[in-house]
């Protein structure tokens, strides 16, 4: 292929090595949409285990007529969805947060 730069002078520029770079960047654009897509999937997934444990924290306050201190919730939901993270079971997550969660407020 041959590419004019300025009247007169031409610059002759192999194919090869072009479509490999457009391989390598389309590649690149592949990976990094596949890593937010993953990443996405992930928070959303973080997001869904967060919401489903501060509404449970909040209706078994609720029923027990006890309002939880402030960050109690917003902390012992975000030790859960660290400790999934860390493939520990929600059961085993829930065991460890609440153990921690008392230790730093108390028994509300």
């Amino acid at each position: 292929m041959r590419v004019s730069l300025i009247s007169g002078m031409t610059l002759c520029v192999p194919l090869f090595p072009m479509f490999r770079f457009a391989g390598v960047l389309g590649f690149a654009a592949a990976s990094s949409l596949m890593v937010t897509v993953g990443a996405a999937r992930a928070s959303m997934i973080d997001q869904i285990i967060f919401n489903k444990c501060s509404s449970a924290m909040r209706e078994d306050f609720q029923k027990a007529g006890k309002t939880p201190p402030d960050g109690m919730v917003a902390d012992t939901c975000n030790c859960v969805v660290a400790q999934v993270k860390n493939r520990k079971t929600i059961e085993e997550a829930k065991t460890f947060c609440s153990q921690q969660s008392l230790q730093k407020y108390g028994q509300p």
